[in-house]
């Protein structure tokens, strides 16, 4: 298996589970970092590969994640994650996904729906996994429990980290997006903290953005900056996963014309300095010079109103995607800015 920056764990010489990794998605390895995308694999070191499911082991297993309350839907849940790696067609072809995605439609906070987006997310291990995944309906739902922040519980990170997986695929992002995955990772940013869940915000925002102007405008104005400052303004050592991630992010977005404003900005109402960057009343009053301030934009913005669930095969077959010729440094960024980007 591929590591990312995870220590060996153990003499056995086994890889640190959960452990972010770095794929190439829809980029060949001569390209930047910026235009790599990011998943995490989950390790499971007491598996033993199933045999392939029979008819009725499916119905059996169906049976029981239907019993929302009980404790054997969890245990159902783990079932459907060890078949789904070994067999993840004859997982994806069953009525097991519509009801994996059937949990997610109730209370997305308690630990069976946590025990389903783990099931989920070993299915979204392959492309098919994850195109079906999102055109079944779990996008929605995921963004539902990004909004609520619940940084107590599990199942917020588990939530991120699927959503970092979907976005993976290219033709997943303009419906990650859609449905407000720009707006609640930004909001997840805002308050996570810097742990494993912040960079998997990240890696997920930065997969939604790889290619998608219209989604870095979404995350923008959702207020990312808020996000970014913090991690800047963090002491991190240059090699810290969060760093990089961060820096990935502000080469993302180095094309937004007013990025370093909102960053000073979104840094100042946060009582944070970012280092090498001027303070915000300098900024503001060299920009004035050249805009007056009824034609400026908020720095911060208001996140947009997120628009009305539409299905996903609608959006994939919309045609709003826009490819930049080139998602690298805009000779028109601030050197102060373009200082942090990787």
């Amino acid at each position: 298996r591929m590591a990312g920056n995870g220590p060996m764990a153990g003499s056995s010489g086994r890889l640190k589970a959960e452990n972010p990794v770095v794929f190439q998605s829809d980029a060949s390895f001569s390209q930047a970092p910026s235009e790599v995308s990011c998943v995490t694999y989950v390790d499971d070191y007491s598996y033993t590969q199933p045999s392939k499911p029979s008819a009725s082991e499916i119905v059996e297993i169906c049976g029981l994640l239907q019993v929302k309350t009980s404790s054997l839907a969890i245990g159902a849940c783990e079932r459907v994650r060890k078949l789904a790696k070994a067999h993840p067609a004859d997982v994806m072809a069953s009525p097991i996904l519509g009801e994996l995605l059937h949990i997610l439609e109730g209370n997305i906070a308690v630990p069976l729906a946590n025990s389903a987006m783990l099931a989920l997310s070993t299915i979204a291990l392959v492309p098919e996994g994850r195109q079906q995944i999102v055109l079944s309906g779990a996008v929605p739902h995921l963004v539902r429990l990004l909004l609520r922040c619940d940084f107590t519980r599990p199942n917020l990170g588990r939530g991120v980290q699927l959503i970092m997986n979907l976005a993976a695929d290219s033709q997943n992002r303009r419906v990650i997006r859609e449905a407000g995955g720009c707006e609640a990772l930004a909001v997840v940013m805002r308050t996570a903290p810097m742990e494993a869940i912040m960079e998997h915000a990240m890696g997920a925002l930065h997969n939604i953005m790889l290619t998608d102007s219209k989604a870095k405008t979404r995350a923008v104005d959702g207020g990312v900056a808020f996000g970014l400052a913090r991690v800047l303004a963090a002491k991190l050592e240059d090699g810290n996963s969060l760093a990089v991630r961060a820096r990935m992010l502000v080469a993302d977005l180095l094309r937004v014309p007013d990025l370093q404003q909102r960053l000073v900005a979104a840094a100042d109402e946060l009582n944070l300095r970012i280092p090498g960057m001027m303070p915000a009343r300098r900024i503001t009053s060299q920009s004035h010079s050249s805009c007056t301030s009824s034609a400026r934009p908020s720095l911060l913005g208001a996140p947009p109103a997120v628009e009305s669930h539409v299905g996903p095969a609608a959006v994939l077959a919309a045609a709003d995607f826009e490819r930049p010729a080139s998602t690298g440094s805009d000779s028109g960024a601030l050197p102060q800015l373009q200082a942090l980007a990787v």
